[in-house]
């Protein structure tokens, strides 16, 4: 078998694993963005769907939810005015290293983070972690063009299917369903699109029907992220694209990096996939968005009733509906007046009020929102970045390892290759570069030691004032520098223990040289 049908192959198992899932995922996007869960329908009318679907949706409350979820997850994690990562080297501390070397790294940290907010980063990136909060995971492609600027692309989950080539390493396999018109082909693979569009392109015919295509990105057996490979079929990760009805290979590439990132929120076991948190609170949005569906029924009702008439035996009872400003007919005599329907709105008040607060609870929009003044002071900012550690926490760990550290080492590596970092210094050659990460969510997650470190200084200092030797059980420089990291303090505002040891030498230089200038002085000058 080939590569193209192997492909081919994989995908339809592919398919069929995902396909018990997949109802899973409509629901969640049914009552919260549908627009955004229609390819699930394998519907061509695709505006019309989401019409329908969001005409069913009486509640905007899982909306509402997602959307603060998605924010806060932006705004914590790599907020756009101010910078969320320092380059580092792995097993290196940055304060041996010279001077010219933490330049560069700093530097280098300044060009990547101008370069994700010059690019359409952050506009791709609200969408993409709306499908996270949603589904629990999304693509997101990144390249760079020919400018050397930084692309950014979400790819939906409905069109995405993944595969990890190894146990617990995170996904590395992704296979992409597109639809390509022929002049869209021919733009991507030139002239190796199939017959089929050659001919439409030639005799101008069925140049707006659509043709489907599948793009492979996995992992080369043998290769690995440092392989030096500047031919595209030598790169770690291949790029195949292929035509499904021919099966034939319109174009083969490859990427240094793995080029799409897919984080995901909570896996599901014995798969590749994941779900979100909405999902936890389904159940709640589903009686919710009911409940406020009879809710409006009986509100319509309650401020325009039916009304009952006399039957004439002329008009046909049979073709009277039961509902607002309609007229139900009657045998007995009497005038026209309205039919009053019992019902309690107030009940039904109670219990959106409780499923609405469940659902705005267990998102978490609550607790991410501000406190609704215009200004929040310092200490509901401390109280919102404590929320903040608690509530993401323990899954930080998954998001920085599947989405902030891949995406970085994607985003080097593009710069690095297209001369926009510069030549590194002599020092740092053939070092692995690491990040690290600066931005309110991990900095949430280090201020607890910050604050157990802060706490054992001043009741050391306390104890000083009976016994001043217990200060020589801590060492104050090497305290400040790791407060200062801990909380996020520029780097290039706190000196280093390389040039803390170099000021500390010549002020002991100076002081003997002081010294010896008052021991050559006469006695009388010298006092």
């Amino acid at each position: 078998m080939d590569l193209g049908q192997n492909i081919i192959s994989t995908l339809a198992e592919l398919e069929t694993q995902r396909q018990p899932l997949e109802s899973q995922w409509r629901d969640c996007f049914d009552l919260t963005a549908p627009e955004r869960g229609q390819g699930f329908y394998n519907q061509t009318d695709g505006y019309q769907l989401d019409t329908s679907k969001r005409a069913e949706l009486y509640d905007s409350t899982g909306t509402d939810s997602v959307q603060m979820f998605a924010s806060a997850l932006t705004s914590g994690l790599t907020p756009s005015n101010s910078k969320w990562f320092q380059l580092e080297l792995e097993g290196v501390s940055t304060d041996v290293l010279a001077g010219a070397s933490r330049i560069w790294l700093q530097e280098s940290s300044e060009k990547m983070f101008g370069a994700f907010n010059s690019s359409n980063f952050h506009a791709v990136l609200l969408e993409f972690k709306k499908d996270i909060a949603i589904a629990g995971m999304s693509g997101l492609y990144i390249d760079m063009d020919s400018e050397g600027k930084l692309i950014f692309e979400e790819w939906p989950l409905y069109n995405l299917y993944v595969q990890e080539s190894q146990r617990n390493r995170g996904i590395d396999t992704v296979y992409r369903r597109m639809q390509l018109t022929p002049a869209q082909a021919f733009n991507l693979f030139g002239d190796n699109i199939p017959e089929s569009a050659k001919h439409c392109l030639e005799t101008k015919t069925k140049l707006s029907e659509t043709d489907e295509y599948v793009h492979c990105i996995m992992p080369r057996e043998g290769k690995t992220r440092s392989s030096e490979a500047k031919l595209v079929k030598n790169m770690p990760f291949a790029s195949v694209y292929v035509h499904v009805k021919t099966k034939q290979i319109v174009k083969e590439s490859g990427f240094n990096e793995m080029p799409v990132i897919i984080p995901r929120w909570s896996v599901i076991p014995d798969t590749s996939y994941a779900i979100g948190p909405f999902y936890k609170v389904l159940p709640d949005m589903k009686s919710l968005n009911e409940i406020q569906r009879i809710y409006l029924t009986n509100l319509e009702l309650g401020i325009s009733p039916p009304l009952v008439a006399d039957d004439d035996g002329v008009i046909n009872p049979n073709n009277i509906k039961l509902g607002p400003r309609e007229v139900m007919f009657k045998s007995q005599n009497g005038d026209i007046r309205p039919l009053y329907v019992a019902g309690d709105l107030s009940t039904a008040d109670v219990a959106i009020v409780r499923l609405q607060t469940s659902i705005r609870r267990q998102m978490m929009a609550d607790q991410l929102a501000g406190t609704g003044q215009k200004y929040d002071t310092a200490q509901a900012i401390m109280q919102k970045q404590e929320t903040m550690r608690a509530l993401f926490g323990p899954l930080f760990g998954r998001l920085e390892s599947e989405y902030l550290r891949p995406m970085l080492e994607r985003v080097f590596g593009l710069m690095y290759r297209a001369g926009l970092l510069g030549e590194p210094p002599e020092e740092l050659l053939n070092m692995d570069f690491k990040p690290s990460f600066t931005g309110p969510h991990a900095r949430a997650q280090r201020m607890e030691r910050a604050n157990v470190t802060m706490n054992y200084v001043q009741n050391l200092m306390v104890l000083a004032q009976t016994d001043p030797t217990v200060m020589d059980a801590i060492d104050l420089t090497k305290t400040a520098l790791r407060y200062g990291e801990l909380t996020g303090v520029e780097q290039d505002l706190i000196r280093t223990q390389r040039e803390i040891d170099q000021l500390r030498e010549q002020r002991q230089q100076q002081q003997q040289a002081m010294a010896a200038m008052q021991a050559q002085l006469p006695p009388s000058e010298a006092a």
